[in-house]
């Protein structure tokens, strides 16, 4: 694999995300955030390493990775800031992440992810129907197995019904999670607290729908939401990975009953607890 074809590979995959982030915000200025490479593994969805400089030496030590066999996948992805103005990327009030694009140098053949990307590219280049894809891909999948962990076919299934379990489980939570914090935003809005802001880590991203706050929010493993009401402002901190149920981990707790934001937080608490989940 020559780091020549990856390099383009890259140029293209930036030019297209530039072009749709330039589409969606037609003034201003965007910017680069540089390339980095990344290694997902089977324990962690993401380790990010170092920059991405293109050199064949680089390229060679990514591919080092694809040797442990703990190791589903390497790359190099990047993403686009933008700013209304050029000072903004220096006062810091620039929205991060506005665009993002992403280049595979390798993946596994036992991986999940190259199971979904194979089944697509059965059904939209090959011309299998959705079903048929899948099963395809799925068959393909346990083949890497047995060849990679030297197994039989029999433990290759095996392995495959216990990460569905474990996915369906982080499914279940991710829908609890969502359905916690939304109910947070909405039930702020109706008592007049509006979501203004959600800083993730990035810096506080101005938000007016309740779209936009949920990607917000759930763009890393913990945020904090901003809610403001007649020049009042209070505070939710978001942390997620956890039971689901208890995704608010923390927030504004005034003396007094500012603008009913007390009683806004013991009702949003109740509506958790009593979730099935939380029993």
């Amino acid at each position: 694999m020559k780091a020549k074809t990856i390099n383009a590979a890259i140029s293209a995959a930036y030019q297209q995300a530039h072009k749709q982030a330039r589409k969606a915000n037609p003034k201003g200025f965007l910017r680069s955030r540089g390339r980095t490479v990344y290694v997902l593994t089977k324990a962690a969805f993401g380790c990010q390493h170092e920059e991405w400089k293109g050199t064949q030496a680089q390229l060679d030590a990514l591919l080092a990775f694809t040797n442990d066999p703990e190791v589903t996948e390497v790359g190099i992805e990047g993403g686009i800031d933008y700013s209304a103005d050029l000072a903004g990327f220096s006062d810091g009030t620039y929205d991060p992440w506005i665009g993002e694009w992403s280049v595979a140098v390798w993946m596994a053949t036992d991986s999940r992810w190259h199971q979904e990307k194979r089944a697509k590219e059965l059904n939209e280049c090959c011309g299998l129907s959705i079903n048929e894809a899948a099963n395809q891909a799925r068959q393909e999948r346990l083949k890497g197995i047995v060849q990679r962990n030297a197994c039989t076919y029999d433990q290759a299934i095996a392995m495959l019904e216990a990460e569905q379990q474990a996915q369906d489980a982080v499914d279940a939570r991710i829908a609890v999670e969502r359905d916690v914090v939304s109910k947070l935003i909405l039930m702020a809005a109706e008592a007049g607290w509006v979501c203004t802001h959600v800083d993730n880590g990035d810096g506080g991203v101005k938000v007016t729908t309740l779209e936009q706050a949920m990607d917000e929010a759930f763009a890393a493993d913990d945020a904090t939401l901003a809610f403001r009401k007649n020049g009042h402002a209070m505070h939710v901190y978001v942390v997620l990975g956890n039971d689901g149920w208890d995704a608010v981990a923390d927030y504004s707790a005034p003396a007094e009953d500012v603008e009913g934001w007390n009683t806004l937080m013991a009702a949003h608490e109740a509506y958790c607890e009593a979730l099935p989940c939380a029993q």
